[in-house]
Order: structure tokens, then sequence, then C-alpha cells
């Protein structure tokens, strides 16, 4: 029996998350894996989306004082003055370094007080990458014969924040080859650690999925357009909200729908408001089941300013929708223009021009469908790259 630990701090909603549980989805159907779940908290909204054949534990410290979620405001709920005291001088002291921009002595002072794990593993995931304190527990408190961590986005210059753990581990697996060729960029010394590892796909339970009867906005009347990503500058939704002006402007007859949430939202709704556009640009929330809305809708959108392997893409793609995507590295390894999708300049004027081309281009709009129908989505083969690491 194999034992593998995959860490994550929390499983909240975004693609981080989502990959994640697909992975597992398909993992632990091989039943010699022994699956162990690590996380900061047991909390997010895909905490029950974990298969129960995965044990979820929660890292410990040697003292609550110390945990690494704590801010100074938390002072209140700790009791006794003298843990008062050590609390305060202990964020204290964690603020300099955050001052100095220090990641390696911050995150060395938090692992002082982390309790190392007890049992010794054949393999250790650290899926969550962003040089995050996660990668720091997996490479000093986690015995295993082999270390990997993940890569999701080509935007890495996060790496520097954690490259003095680097050798702890045997593998950087990158869920693309534009994430490989950036993360090699920014640190070169990485190279031959550096490999692709493409995020699991559940086509058969996504094309099932959209099949669900649901109430959708959409009207007949009008070219329905849906975007699905968090509300993040990453994901340029003030690029897609001046698409739409530029649409409205030129009257095209359109509503577009965005399933997300994220830092930027009433920074966007603002924008849709300034530009007069609530009836033509909608934020719907976070859906659990955004399938239904992808499949249904006339086509995709996406405006990102850098993605890794955009899932979002992805399963607009098994649902065989045109998608129209910025022209960045990461979309080219996952649409030719004009052959599954369309590529297009990061501007509103841009995007406005090639929906409107999609929208009356019938002929356009079936050539991508009918392509997009023979793609192969079947990615399961790249869990023989970590059975090899392991020696099998």
């Amino acid at each position: 029996m194999r034992k593998i630990l995959i860490a994550i701090p929390y499983l909240n909603s975004g693609g981080v998350e989502v990959s994640l549980i697909r992975f597992l989805k398909e993992f632990v159907k091989n039943k010699e894996n022994s699956i162990t779940l690590l996380m900061l908290k047991m909390e997010g909204m895909y905490l029950e989306s974990v298969p129960k054949e995965v044990k979820i534990i929660e890292l410990i410290y040697d003292n609550d004082i110390y945990s690494y979620d704590h801010k100074i405001k938390d002072v209140i709920k700790i009791k006794g003055i003298k843990n008062k005291i050590k609390f305060l001088k202990y964020r204290l002291l964690l603020r300099k370094f955050l001052a100095n921009n220090d990641w390696e002595n911050y995150y060395k002072e938090i692992l002082k007080h982390v309790n190392t794990l007890d049992i010794d593993y054949d393999l250790a995931i650290d899926w969550h990458g962003y040089g995050h304190f996660i990668t720091t527990v997996v490479a000093e408190k986690v015995n295993a014969r082999k270390k990997v961590f993940w890569i999701h986005d080509e935007k890495n210059e996060w790496l520097d924040k954690v490259n003095h753990w680097f050798d702890a581990f045997d593998k950087i697996y990158c869920v693309g080859v534009a994430c490989k060729n950036m993360a090699l960029k920014n640190m070169p010394c990485l190279k031959d650690k550096l490999d692709v590892f493409y995020n699991m796909t559940d086509y058969i339970n996504i094309r099932k999925k959209s099949l669900e009867k649901i109430v959708l906005p959409y009207k007949k009347n009008r070219f329905n357009i849906i975007t699905v990503g968090r509300i993040e500058w990453q994901k340029a939704y003030d690029i897609a909200v001046l698409t739409a002006k530029k649409l409205k402007d030129k009257g095209f007859n359109f509503c577009w729908y965005a399933i997300g949430d994220g830092h930027k939202k009433a920074e966007i709704e603002a924008l849709i408001k300034e530009n007069e556009l609530d009836d033509y640009f909608k934020l719907l929330g976070i859906k659990k089941n955004p399938f239904p809305y992808v499949k249904n809708a006339d086509a995709f959108v996406l405006t990102s300013r850098h993605e890794g392997y955009c899932l979002a893409t992805l399963e607009a793609k098994i649902l065989g929708k045109v998608i129209i995507a910025t022209d960045i590295e990461s979309n080219k390894e996952q649409i030719t223009s004009y052959e599954n999708g369309i590529l297009c300049e990061l501007d509103a004027d841009d995007f406005a021009n090639k929906i409107m081309e999609v929208a009356n281009d019938k002929n356009l709009k079936n050539k991508i469908e009918n392509n997009l129908k023979i793609e192969n989505f079947d990615y399961t083969n790249e869990f023989q790259k970590l059975y090899k690491l392991m020696g099998e």
C-alpha cells in the first residue's frame, strides 16, 4: 500500500481547489493508494467534495498561540496575560519579517512551532504552491521518500519566497508548458526538477452535470455570453465590462453572465453601473454546478491577464463551446485560433469584434464546435509520472 500525503491550506473556491478534487477522485480509484489530505484548517466549500476514501488531518502546533492563521487582533481570543504577551511578541516579530519582505525567516519562525507528522510517506505533495507556508511544511515537517510541489500559473515570481526549500523536493510539476517555461525563466536552477503534469478532468461527469435541469437567465433573442472565474485582477473583468460597453454601443443584441466571486466584485459592480450595463452584464455569484450555464450559452469568453492551464476553459471545451480568450502563452496551449477557439488581444475592441464575428459567422461557429467533438480530454496517464517517481 502506498502512503501518500497531499497538502493544501484550505478548500475554498478556485481552480487550484477544483483541480485537487478531480485529482483525488481519480487517484483513489487505485486501491493501492492510501491518501491523507493535510490542511491548515478543515474549511472551505469543497471540503464535502473530498472522496470518502481520503483521510483529512489538520496541521498541529505545539501551542495554538503560534498558529499560522492568527492575526494580531486575535489577541482577544488568547487566554491568560502571559499567553497574550507571548502571542503579541510572536506576531510583532512576524510582522517585522514581512515588513522586510523576509519570507524565509517569516516561515522559519512559524515552522519552529509546527509538529512533525509521525508517519513516513512514500510520496508527499504540496498541491498549492504559490509560495505559501504549506510548501515549507511539506519540506520540513513531513517525512517522505519523494516530495513534489505544483505550479498552477505562468505568473510565478512567488518562487523566490520558498527557494530556500527547493532542495527538499524531487520534482516540481507545472500544469502546462507555459507554466514550465516561465518557471524555468524565473528560476533556471530548477531545470532538472521541472516537468508538466496536466490537470485531471472528469469530462464524463462534466457533460452529465451540464444536463441538469435548472432555470437559466438566458433569453432566446439575445447572444448569451458566459464567463466563469474569480472576480480578481488576473481575470480582467474590467476588460470584460469595457468589451460589453463596446458591444452595446455597436447595437449588438447580447447579455453577458459571469459566474464567480472575489475581491474585485464591488469594483466591477461599480464599473457596470458607471457604464449603464445593468441589463447587459450580470454577476451571478458562485454556482455549485456552473456547467448548465456554460453548455447553454452561445459563447464562452475568458479575458484573463495570465493563467496556468485554465480549468474553466477546459470545461468549456468539453461542453463544446466556442471560446474567445486572451492571446497568452497558457491559452495557446489549449486553443489553436480559428480551429478549436478564438484568441485575441487583451483589448476591449478586439474582444468585441471577435465576439461579433462568432455570432455572425455560423460556419465558423460550427467548425469550432465540430473540432471540439473529436478532441481528447483524458489525462489519466499523467499518474504514471508519480508512480515512476516512486520507483515503480
